[in-house]
């Protein structure tokens, strides 16, 4: 599991009484400056096939997760082949889904080298692994995949807010005072992506039946996940914060803020704010 660097700073000047001079003290004493940061490096957060082998062994994960990862080849490639799959969203394909595969209008010659697995035997739990063509409740060959846990990265975290106080003390009073407030809240406006965990299940695109091989945004028979513009889904590019450069058409999904690696809200942006206080 790796971690992100944390820095975390608070500075306030207090220019206190700077001057006895009748004009110049109202504008240099009883000045406080105040600068709040936090500077993080991207976060590790988990990526997930978005299914489970049982439709009873759904654990609670951190966000929209299930504790189930998937594949990872030499390459970094990521896939869900034989992994099960209690709702048919990762790529298991018995005997029955070579003719499913053809009745869809796909070619014979490439429906004929789908099937990964077999059927279940008799009494085997119906709520395990299906098919995810034919729905057949089918064998499976791993429950989890070889991706490490906490595989993806977010975004940097950078935010910056400072503050200016005035004091004025009213004169022929000893306490009651006046102060005048300005705050710049993100004062950099560095936009700070979150919610990685909303959107890293792989099952955020699903098959295409009448078009399996060569679809787009979509999951193809070998289980890797192929984004709306051909790419196919790489673990390198879920370590270096959000993959898609317009967050309303996602790379690798088919709605808008619900693609794999993408953030699902952002922190504020920069707000300035002028405020007074009257103190007894």
């Amino acid at each position: 599991m790796r971690f992100g660097r944390l820095k975390n700073f608070g500075i306030v000047f207090d220019s206190g009484r700077w001057t006895d001079a009748n004009i110049v003290r109202w504008f240099t004493n009883d000045v406080n400056l105040g600068f709040i940061g936090q500077f993080q490096s991207g976060r590790p957060y988990p990526v997930s096939t978005g299914s489970a082998g049982f439709a009873n062994g759904r654990f609670f994960g951190a966000g929209n997760e299930t504790q189930q990862r998937p594949n990872a080849a030499a390459d970094g490639t990521l896939n869900t082949a034989g992994l099960a799959s209690f709702d048919g969203s990762t790529a298991l394909f018995g005997p029955n889904a070579i003719s499913a595969c053809t009745g869809a209008g796909n070619p014979a010659a490439l429906c004929n080298g789908i099937q990964n697995t077999f059927l279940a035997p008799a009494g085997a739990d119906p709520r395990g692994a299906i098919d995810a063509l034919t729905g057949d409740l089918v064998d499976f060959k791993l429950v989890n995949g070889n991706l490490e846990r906490n595989a993806g990265r977010t975004n940097p975290f950078a935010r910056l807010d400072t503050s200016a106080k005035k004091i004025f003390k009213i004169p022929h009073s000893e306490t009651v005072r006046l102060e005048v407030q300005a705050d710049a809240l993100n004062i950099l406006n560095h936009p700070n992506y979150q919610g990685f965990i909303a959107n890293d299940v792989l099952n955020a695109v699903t098959f295409n039946s009448s078009n399996l091989f060569n679809c787009k945004a979509c999951m193809r028979p070998n289980g890797t996940v192929v984004g709306s513009n051909g790419q196919v889904l790489n673990i390198s590019n879920l370590r270096d914060g959000r993959v898609s450069s317009d967050l309303l058409h996602p790379v690798f999904g088919t709605s808008a803020l619900a693609g794999i690696g993408d953030p699902s809200i952002v922190d504020g942006s920069r707000l300035f704010q002028l405020s007074f206080h009257v103190r007894f």
